[in-house]
Formats: C-alpha cells, structure tokens, sequence
C-alpha cells in the first residue's frame, strides 16, 4: 500500500512540474485606449489612432477584429454585454485588449501591421 502511495505522489509531483515548464511566455495582456477612424465591415478590421494622452498606435494602425469579442459597459449601472461588430461607428473610443507580443509589432518594420487584440470594448457610452 505504501509502495502505491509513493507511486501515486511520484507521479502527481512529475505532472505539476511538467505543466509548471510549459508556461507560455506571452502572458502580458494590456488593456490600451484607441479611437477608431475607419471601418471595414467586410473584413472585420479597424483602423485606429492613439487617444490624446496616449502615444502606442500612432495615427494609423488596423485591427484584425474577426473572432474577437466585442463588449460594451455601461459605466453608469456597471452592466456588461455583447455587442456587435457592426455596433462600433467611425469615432468611437475603445479599449482593445493586447497581447506584448502583438505590441512589438508596431515597432517592427518587418511584420505584418494588422494586430490581433483579444478583446474590443467600446467604452464611448451611448
């Protein structure tokens, strides 16, 4: 029975190190405020600027937004929900949601320009 025991305990110890090694090393996600200048409905893209007191986009940077959730918070009663990609209008203020590694991209001449963003919230109240 002992000898079971250990078996059991051996193993659960070599499953906790072998999930604890394979940690994704792009765990930084960081929420950025954008504002959007032009839509593609057709292709689920965003072109965006920085709002005025940030300086990560630049003036012109597009979004991958096919697949993505697309939120919308009410910051008066706190509710939360879905919305949808045709919702967002040409000036809205949004929050995306972004991965370090999509962020490097912007400073890499040599990558592809369309980011890819976990989330949208529009944060523009209506």
């Amino acid at each position: 029975m002992k000898k079971q025991f250990k078996i059991i305990l051996l193993l659960s110890f070599l499953l906790f190190l072998s999930s604890c090694a394979n940690q994704a090393k792009d765990d930084l996600s960081i929420g950025l405020n954008a504002v959007i200048t032009e839509i593609d409905e057709k292709q689920e893209m965003l072109t965006v600027k920085d709002n005025p007191e940030d300086e990560i986009f630049g003036n012109h940077s597009v979004i991958d937004a096919k697949n993505t959730p697309v939120i919308y918070c009410d910051y008066k009663t706190g509710k939360v929900i879905d919305i949808d990609f045709s919702d967002l209008k040409t000036g809205d203020e949004i929050i995306v949601n972004i991965r370090s590694s999509e962020l490097k991209k912007l400073s890499d001449d040599k990558s592809e320009k369309n980011l890819k963003v976990e989330q949208i919230q529009l944060s523009t109240q209506r």
